[in-house]
């Protein structure tokens, strides 16, 4: 008896509370409501993006040691660690702001500086923190060999490149989702 009440009340709140939540009842036609952009585009599980972000900082330590050769972050203390935290940090900027650039179709062109421009802010910030608290220079673009705080930490040769790097690890984010959604498809 008890849980026949139960279910009748709990049927009768959920269709009082239905149409407040729906995106309907604001907006007569459905389909317009349901291209309205959110902040948050899709949930991100917090492991896949724990591992995602590891890839980059690993992924930028390869490159990095095929192109110049042996490097290490200071941040490990000397330690020969295969990652380097500026890769990581980028990308995991790059996993939360693509999405919600795509959503809102801004176009590959725009998208670049603005790629570009948080990239460079990450790698400014990296440069600081390995200058000033870890005592150590790791990258100098001014060619003084660390001999001016603020300088040779960023230059727009790179900044270029950090723009590109963004829709590569964009394009690298999508192909993840699409593996992702064959891997949830009931076959």
């Amino acid at each position: 008896m008890h849980v026949e009440l139960l279910a009748r009340r709990s049927t009768a709140l959920a269709a009082r509370v239905r149409p407040l939540a729906s995106p309907s009842h604001t907006n007569p036609n459905p389909k317009a409501a349901a291209k309205r952009p959110s902040f948050f585009v899709e949930p991100i599980r917090l492991g896949e993006f724990a591992l995602k972000t590891a890839a980059f900082g690993v992924g930028g330590w390869a490159i990095e040691n095929a192109i110049f050769g042996p490097r290490y972050s200071s941040w490990w203390r000397r330690a020969r660690i295969p990652f380097l935290p500026v890769y990581a940090v980028g990308g995991a900027a790059v996993l939360l702001t693509a999405p919600q650039l795509k959503k809102r179709n801004v176009p590959w062109w725009v998208r670049l500086p603005i790629y570009a421009a948080l990239l460079t802010g990450i790698e400014y910030v990296g440069c600081q923190i390995d200058r000033r608290i870890f005592n150590a220079c790791s990258w100098d673009y001014s060619k003084q060999n660390c001999g001016k705080p603020y300088e040779g930490c960023i230059d727009l040769k790179h900044a270029a490149v950090w723009g590109a790097l963004g829709l590569v690890a964009e394009g690298i984010g999508w192909i993840g989702r699409q593996v992702q959604k064959k891997r949830r498809l009931p076959h």
